[in-house]
């Protein structure tokens, strides 16, 4: 999971500060858009800055996502947001709201084993070693496949489920480390779900802001500066 975080950070932090630039000039060129009294609590917006802070200093996952549990139970408690009734809703609530995506995760791992005893992952590689021209064509290959599986299923998770035996069967062929393996297939889903219209993201944002979802595309500047960054890291190799 370090490995993995440096990795991103590489690929990510590029596109992430000419995006904030960029965000920050349009929004000082536009007109001024009322966005009303927005109240916040510096307690309860605490963990969400301790959690960050220990993912970037390379805590384990686990531990981090604990931390944060108890740490949220603490402050939503100490500020009255909670009790402790509620807070263990609360987790119940989450607990049940992943079962979805459990269920699907399940579900997309038994097609993709349905894929490999019919040939379908051969396929796929056959098609990939063809117009792989060594450690740069592979890293390539995954970047395409990942995101054209998001493009099919509109869920990351599910895409990288279904990439990630493909991926691994590449990097393993063509000297592609795994941590930089892990992060084309972290970083590609996100840029394709990022941008598909019919993407969870984009329907709730558009929901939220009563447009349609295809308007919000031009303004998509990070998903768009991240694919490029992807692709100046697969250039440098």
């Amino acid at each position: 999971m370090k490995d993995k975080f440096r990795a991103n950070i590489q690929v990510a932090l590029p596109a992430a500060v000419i995006t904030l630039v960029v965000q920050l000039v349009y929004a000082f060129l536009s007109k001024e858009a009322a966005i009303g009294d927005l109240p916040f609590n510096i307690l309860q917006a605490a963990p969400y800055f301790i959690v960050l802070a220990l993912s970037l200093i390379g805590v384990n996952v686990f531990a981090v996502l604990l931390t944060g549990i108890v740490l949220f139970m603490i402050a939503g408690i100490a500020t009255g947001s909670l009790t402790y009734a509620t807070a263990l809703s609360s987790m119940g609530g989450g607990i049940s709201g992943m079962f979805e995506t459990m269920i699907v995760t399940i579900l997309v791992a038994s097609i993709a084993s349905l894929m490999r005893e019919n040939g379908g992952f051969a396929a796929i590689l056959d098609f990939i070693r063809r117009r792989a021209s060594g450690r740069r064509g592979a890293m390539a290959g995954i970047a395409f496949l990942t995101a054209f599986m998001d493009i099919a299923t509109a869920n990351n998770t599910v895409a990288i489920v279904i990439a990630a035996p493909i991926a691994k069967d590449i990097s393993t062929e063509y000297g592609v480390e795994p941590r930089v393996t892990a992060s084309l297939l972290d970083t590609c889903s996100c840029i394709a779900q990022g941008i598909i219209p019919y993407g969870a993201q984009l329907l709730i944002a558009a929901g939220l802001a009563g447009v349609t979802s295809v308007s919000l595309i031009p303004f998509l500047f990070y998903p768009f500066l991240l694919a490029v960054s992807v692709a100046v890291y697969i250039l440098k190799g």
